[in-house]
């Protein structure tokens, strides 16, 4: 039977793992198990990217912060998109790159793919941005929506302002969260009580400050001074310097999953953590809940963003109000401990992950969306 021929728009090269914690990688590859793959890249022409370096400038004389959000280089990358591609497909896929399809110009049908809107990005994510940025970005949005035949969006949250503020047709949209970005996972089945410790709490993101470094340090410091011998590993991104005093603190960094050894580093440090630790303030959707509830591990986060897709309230962890510190932290992991909730956390992690959080499940739902676009 002929593979239907899929068209993989994007600026970066999608084998590349560390682009899009590796979500792209992911894609690409999931979708090649039922589909020709033919890569489409997109390039900023080169009156796209004098623009944006005017917008630079201008935005650093008025003070402001900008992103690549506008029509004008959105325009001249479409033109410059190899039409002879666009016309070897039978559908077009999209994964987070809304610039690449607002003005694209094809009559296959486009399937696109977003952890978020623009609307819900303006003071959580982007911060300081020019009115102009914000209508330019909102009009995007709103021009890949339309030109979009279906949107994959994976959070409800994401869905929501499709809705409301794109006011895209319900059944244009489909929630399909995101697998776990490592390969040959195995299911870690250790549910024995850290009471005694050393309780392993793995930090992972790339962001110290959004992703909440700060209160996961300020937990596990609670955590240890209330008898329970608790490490707190910090992957992904360094460590200030402030917070190396503490004995507790077990500092590895980035890890880069392009290579093999830190690759296999990263997945022995997951499957030897007991707790995932991730207060991030601002979150679409973190592929490490995924990884996290893959290995077993209950995770403990704020409740913002998409996250609930992916953390359910004493199934695999728990969500806790923004208004919550380091302390309250420490108290939910705490009391968690002395109720003996953590193994059944840990199968929660388990059930959740082979339901769910999967990229198998992702691929199989996908497959029946590009079916009924092609149809």
């Amino acid at each position: 039977m002929k593979k239907t021929k899929i068209g993989f728009l994007t600026s970066k090269h999608p084998l590349e793992k560390n682009v899009w914690s590796g979500t792209i990688y992911q894609i690409h590859r999931n979708l090649s198990k039922d589909h020709e793959i033919i890569w489409i890249p997109v390039r900023r022409s080169f009156w796209g990217n004098r623009y944006m370096k005017i917008i630079k400038i201008m935005s650093k004389i008025s003070g402001k912060n900008f992103t690549p959000h506008f029509t004008y280089p959105a325009k001249r990358s479409s033109k410059k998109t190899n039409k002879k591609l666009l016309d070897s497909v039978d559908l077009i896929f999209t994964p987070a790159a809304s610039s690449c399809v607002a003005y694209l110009k094809t009559n296959k049908p486009i399937v696109y793919l977003s952890d978020t809107a623009f609307s819900l990005m303006v003071n959580y994510y982007y911060f300081n941005l020019s009115d102009f940025n914000i209508k330019e970005g909102n009009k995007i949005e709103q021009l890949t929506a339309r030109n979009s035949t279906h949107i994959i969006v994976s959070s409800d949250w994401a869905k929501k302002a499709y809705i409301e503020y794109y006011s895209v047709p319900e059944e244009k949209i489909s929630v399909i969260e995101f697998g776990a970005n490592i390969d040959g996972i195995e299911l870690v089945n250790n549910t024995d009580n850290k009471t005694n410790g050393p309780l392993n709490i793995l930090f992972l993101g790339v962001e110290w400050k959004r992703k909440g470094g700060d209160v996961a340090v300020e937990c596990v410091r609670k955590l240890n001074e209330s008898g329970i011998n608790a490490h707190l590993y910090i992957v992904g991104t360094g460590t200030p310097k402030e917070y190396l005093k503490y004995d507790f603190i077990k500092p590895i960094g980035f890890l880069n999953k392009n290579k093999d050894s830190e690759y296999q580093q990263l997945r022995e440090i997951i499957s030897k953590s007991d707790i995932l630790l991730l207060p991030t303030r601002a979150e679409c959707s973190a592929i490490a809940f995924s990884e996290a509830s893959a290995y077993g591990l209950p995770i403990f986060t704020y409740d913002t963003g998409g996250i609930a897709n992916y953390v359910i309230n004493g199934k695999n962890g728990y969500r806790l109000d923004l208004s919550a510190n380091g302390d309250g932290f420490a108290n939910r992991i705490k009391e968690c401990i002395e109720k003996d909730e953590l193994p059944l956390l840990k199968k929660g992690c388990e059930n959740i992950y082979n339901s769910n959080l999967n990229w198998n499940v992702w691929t199989e739902k996908v497959r029946n969306i590009i079916d009924n676009c092609l149809r």
